[in-house]
């Protein structure tokens, strides 16, 4: 009970009369069913679309309530974000509100979860969408846990589904999105960020001004270990916020 009276009060904070209306209905009269679609309204006259209040729900309090993608104050502004596990497209549409001139690649593995991030995301010119998944080498890939919740979808190098789907690099994702450089990157991909991590990540990180990441050691032992290994040459500092880890790149001065 103490939780939710603290998201109602947040939902009051950060969201629009309409938005947090909507989001206390939904909170302290919950539909009978779990699946029912909801519209929240957000700032700057944007939308969010969600499929059900549960698992879509959880998501949407996790950015928008309770800032788990926030980022400090930086001298710099952020030009360029590459949004990696982006889901139904609600952190995407938070970097875009936090950052208005950056250009952002929002990229989702799943099928399901790509229709409602580019629904989602549609009137937003700086957002665009790649149905893919990053991964330590480019080429098909699959996702192995096709029945689990939408937020843990995993991919491995095994190929499955009727919707072909690809794996991309780190320095693939940039080309493809134009990037120069990587102001943010958010690593949301469920265990796939060890392979990630041990192969280039030394290299291709010095090209990463902030890295907002959830190390999944409980899915895949070792995240945590190849991160350290990738990162322990290049000057930086780290915090936490809920359950990312915030990396910022010192080696050029950043932030």
């Amino acid at each position: 009970m103490l939780r939710v009276l603290f998201l109602l009060s947040l939902a009051v904070l950060r969201l629009p009369p309409k938005g947090a209306l909507t989001y206390w209905r939904l909170k302290i009269r919950p539909p009978l069913t779990q699946n029912t679609p909801c519209l929240i309204h957000l700032r700057q006259g944007r939308t969010l679309h969600l499929r059900d209040v549960d698992t879509d729900l959880s998501i949407f309090e996790q950015i928008f309530l309770l800032d788990d993608c926030a980022l400090s104050k930086t001298r710099e502004p952020i030009h360029y974000i590459l949004d990696a596990g982006a889901h139904i497209g609600c952190s995407s549409l938070f970097f875009a509100a936090r950052h208005p001139l950056a250009s952002i690649l929002a990229v989702e593995a799943h099928a399901g979860n790509y229709a409602q991030l580019v629904a989602n995301t549609a009137q937003i010119p700086a957002i665009r969408t790649l149905y893919g998944a990053a991964y330590h080498r480019n080429g098909p890939v699959g996702i192995t846990n096709p029945s689990d919740r939408p937020w843990g979808f995993q991919v491995s190098d095994q190929p499955n589904g009727d919707t072909p789907l690809f794996g991309h690099t780190i320095p693939e994702l940039m080309r493809l999105a134009s990037f120069p450089r990587i102001d943010l990157l958010k690593l949301d991909i469920e265990g796939a960020e060890r392979e990630l991590f041990d192969h280039g990540g030394a290299e291709w990180l010095r090209n990463v001004r902030i890295l907002i990441v959830e190390l999944h050691d409980e899915i895949k032992c070792g995240c945590s270990d190849s991160f350290q290994r990738a990162t322990r040459d290049i000057p930086c500092s780290t915090r936490e916020r809920m359950d990312n880890l915030i990396w910022v790149n010192h080696l050029k001065d950043y932030p």
